[in-house]
């Protein structure tokens, strides 16, 4: 859940070199998002934005990234979204002369687009037709996240970040229960969280998400992206998965031993998510492991190296 605050290249809509086809918002999340902007940043600005929520909108513009529907003047097409991309798709964007890179997606698209990018959060991948750049090695992480790598010492604070939007609303439920179990935790509300303020003390500045990430002791959030950024930063984490699709993929995340997971079915979990805090926090040897296998595993070159492979594609 990177925060929206890095200054970042001048937007421009003249000869960008990709269109980034993305999906975001109060029930989708911030995560596509994120990731995007990432690779924004790292191709210098030559990225504009196709996206349709208003509120994402307003995010990206405030922070100099163009936003423009159906640009066709880019040469590669990167689609980020939450539905699968189909072969129809990849074919249409063939037609009007783009090459095509999918990011995270499981779409019947794989098998005709030139470049597929899988993220180790998922179990398994189809078959893909082009070239496929998987695993941490390709984790996409924006600036801030890699420059508060080099910040200060670790703090026992535990950070509470459901992602960008929260769509369960569990941020009040779980603040409450950490709080109840007597542990000093801060929550993180997403640009697109619309929810109740949680209580208990919450990040006053988006713009501090990355050092507070990086001092946290213990980081519980939302199986998605933000758990790669807390493995590049050495924070251990506590994946909280909702529904059982999303509960296998974060205890084989969990596999990787950098976090671990629990399921929630709604906000009566919260105090069992409480008591696995506690345990955690009771084995600072877990903890110590998880720590270095995240820096092991998430290099931070990840961006860089995607970016590459589409400039090839351009």
């Amino acid at each position: 859940m990177s925060s929206p605050h890095t200054l970042a290249p001048t937007a421009s809509l003249t000869n960008p070199l990709a269109v980034l086809m993305v999906d975001g918002g109060e029930r989708v999340g911030f995560g596509h998002v994120g990731r995007c902007l990432a690779i924004w940043e790292e191709l210098g600005g030559r990225a504009v934005f196709d996206v349709e929520d208003a509120g994402i909108v307003r995010v990206l513009t405030s922070l100099g990234a163009p936003v423009s529907a159906a640009h066709t003047s880019a040469p590669v097409a990167l689609i980020d979204r939450r539905a699968p991309t189909s072969a129809a798709e990849v074919q249409r964007l063939h037609a009007r002369g783009q090459r095509v890179c999918l990011l995270d997606d499981p779409g019947a698209g794989r098998l005709s687009a030139e470049l597929v990018v899988d993220p180790p959060t998922g179990t398994s991948w189809p078959p893909s037709g082009g070239r496929r750049l998987a695993g941490f090695e390709h984790v996409l992480l924006r600036r801030d996240i890699r420059a508060a790598a080099r910040m200060g010492s670790r703090n026992v604070s535990v950070l509470l970040a459901m992602g960008g939007s929260d769509p369960e609303g569990l941020t009040p439920a779980l603040a409450a229960a950490l709080n109840t179990a007597g542990l000093a935790v801060t929550s993180v509300l997403g640009p697109a969280y619309h929810g109740p303020r949680p209580s208990g003390e919450v990040l006053a500045d988006p713009r501090d998400w990355p050092g507070a990430l990086a001092s946290a002791g213990l980081l519980v959030s939302r199986f998605g992206h933000t758990l790669l950024e807390a493995a590049h930063l050495g924070t251990p984490a506590l994946a909280v998965a909702v529904g059982e699709h999303a509960l296998q993929d974060a205890r084989a995340f969990a596999g990787h031993g950098t976090a671990q997971a629990i399921g929630v079915a709604g906000h009566g979990d919260a105090a069992c998510v409480a008591e696995r805090v506690l345990a955690l926090r009771e084995d600072p040897t877990l903890l110590a492991s998880m720590s270095a296998r995240g820096r092991e595993l998430v290099d931070g070159l990840g961006t860089a190296r995607v970016a590459a492979a589409l400039e090839e594609l351009a």
